[in-house]
């Protein structure tokens, strides 16, 4: 049985055309994609009855060691005030290359506690649009 490592996976965002690796990323939670349902309950059911409508692609969450010397966080916090819809993907690191692919859009940008043992990050959202696509 092959398992997944997480060491090695990417957190990538298209700048320029170029899907880019950003700089430090210490965690991610891909999307926990959810299909949304229809209440189909009628007089003679026994049990409530459903059908699927549309799903929803869900959030990504990720944190950042932050730098703001970085290319990447200067192009994430651009992104953020402007409200732009982008192309993302989380690159696993397996032996059939496999990426979540997605767009979306950076909904929160903050830091967490500094303190003087640790260096600063910063937690991040991004509200998924449209489909997610895992490939292969």
């Amino acid at each position: 049985m092959a398992y997944t490592p997480g060491k090695g996976t990417e957190l990538r965002l298209t700048i320029s055309s170029t899907p880019t690796a950003l700089a430090q990323v210490v965690n991610i939670t891909p999307p926990a994609m959810e299909m949304g349902t229809t209440e189909t309950t009628h007089l003679l059911s026994t049990w409530r009855e459903y059908i699927a409508n549309i799903p929803d692609g869900g959030t990504v969450q990720f944190t950042v060691e932050y730098d703001s010397a970085s290319a990447t966080h200067v192009q994430l916090w651009t992104s953020y005030q402007a409200g732009t819809l982008e192309t993302w993907a989380v690159a696993l690191n397996d032996t059939g290359d496999t990426t979540i692919n997605f767009s979306g859009i950076l909904t929160n940008f903050g830091f967490d506690q500094i303190t003087v043992d640790n260096v600063v990050t910063a937690p991040l959202t991004i509200k998924i649009s449209g489909a997610v696509t895992i490939t292969p």
